[in-house]
C-alpha cells in the first residue's frame, strides 16, 4: 500500500539538535548582515538538519548525545508533505537498527536521525568554511565530492 502525500509519523515529535550548534545552524539560514545580497545557504533550520543528517549517513558518523545536551529545534510537522525525506529517515533507521518495526517508533527514528545529523555537523562546518561565502563554499565542496 503506497503512502499518502500527507503521511507524517513525526508530526507529534520534536526534532532536536546539539545545544552548542544552535547558533551555527541559525547562521546558515540567516542573511549575512555585512553582505545582505548574499543568500543564506538554507531556507529553514530543518533543511540544515537534514543536510547534516545526509552527511552523517554518507560518512557513517553518528553521535548520540544525552538529552541535556540537546535542544528542540522544530516540531516534526515541518516534514509534512515531504514524503521523500520521511521515507529516507525511516529507511535509514530500518537499515541502522536492522529492524523493520522501528518505523512504528517515530521518536526513535528521529533520535537516530538526530544522532547522524550531529555526526554530520562537523562535515558541514568544514564545508562552509573558506573565503567564498557559505553557499559558494558548500557548492565547491559538493563539486569536489562528485568530480
Amino acid at each position: 500500500m503506497p503512502f499518502s502525500a500527507n503521511y507524517n509519523p513525526f508530526s507529534q515529535s520534536r526534532i532536536v539538535i546539539p545545544a552548542d550548534k544552535k547558533n551555527f545552524i541559525k547562521e546558515l539560514v540567516e542573511a549575512d548582515e555585512e553582505n545582505p545580497d548574499i543568500k543564506a545557504p538554507f531556507n529553514r533550520m530543518v533543511d540544515v538538519w537534514y543536510f547534516a543528517f545526509c552527511l552523517g549517513v554518507k560518512n557513517d558518523e553518528s553521535i548520540f548525545l544525552k538529552d541535556d545536551l540537546l535542544v528542540g529545534m522544530v516540531d516534526g510537522n515541518v516534514l509534512q508533505g515531504d514524503l521523500s525525506k520521511i521515507l529516507f529517515l525511516m529507511t535509514h533507521a530500518i537499515s541502522y537498527k536492522e529492524d523493520p518495526y522501528i518505523i512504528e517508533k517515530p521518536n526513535e527514528v528521529l533520535q537516530i536521525a538526530s544522532a547522524f545529523a550531529t555526526g554530520g555537523l562537523p562535515y558541514l562546518e568544514d564545508m562552509v568554511s573558506g573565503a567564498e561565502g557559505k553557499l559558494n563554499n558548500i557548492s565547491i565542496n559538493l563539486l569536489k565530492e562528485i568530480t
